[in-house]
């Protein structure tokens, strides 16, 4: 049973993010409760070859002091490091930074970093566990997030095949795909801005 007090947390945490909309690949497969161990194991790991170039973004990022550290006290080590994270990172891309969807049609979707709203031919049931592959544009970066259907509303009045209305929770997401997300939606957003100050100028 969630308290009062963690509810309002929840809502207070959603509202940290900021919602966009913005056009992505997306893939969404429901998942069977039944079998969540399994299907969680399986998630990890293609995960961890899906999104394998976030783990290396998100692990730079965090030893950018010690870098900076090396660059003031000893720049011959820190300029050779560097050259050897230029050929990882090169590599890295080439292994494992397959396809995995970046050619396929991109659809609209209002997405944060917490949830996605989408439409569909599919119908969802409130509750339902789903695996979701997204691939955000233009940088072709990989997303696999465990999600939970907050609500799915069918439109008697749509006019394409795509009538179902969908909310997800991004229940299940690592800091490093997190991360990405974030600074996709912060550039999305800045963009637009900048456009609309070219409008007024």
């Amino acid at each position: 049973m969630i308290r009062n007090g963690q509810a309002r947390e929840e809502r207070e945490e959603r509202r940290r993010y900021f919602r966009i909309d913005d056009d992505v690949v997306l893939s969404v497969r429901r998942l069977e409760k039944k079998h969540f161990d399994d299907e969680l194991a399986r998630f990890e790991e293609q995960r961890e070859l899906v999104c394998f170039m976030n783990n290396i973004e998100l692990d730079s990022e965090k030893m950018l002091p010690l870098k900076r550290t090396l660059e003031n006290n000893y720049p011959e080590i820190a300029e050779y490091l560097d050259f050897l994270e230029r050929r990882i990172d090169t590599l890295s891309r080439v292994v494992f930074d397959t396809d995995n969807g970046a050619s396929e049609p991109t659809q609209r979707v209002n997405i944060s970093a917490q949830g996605i709203q989408y439409y569909s031919s599919h119908g969802l049931t409130t509750d339902d566990l789903v695996e979701l592959r997204i691939t955000l544009k233009p940088s072709n970066k990989h997303l696999l997030i465990i999600g939970t259907v907050v609500w799915c509303i069918e439109d008697p009045n749509a006019n394409t095949s795509q009538q179902y209305a969908i909310a997800i929770d991004f229940s299940y997401i690592k800091e490093a795909d997190r991360e990405v997300l974030v600074k996709h939606i912060h550039s999305k957003q800045i963009n637009k801005l900048s456009q609309q100050n070219e409008i007024y100028d």
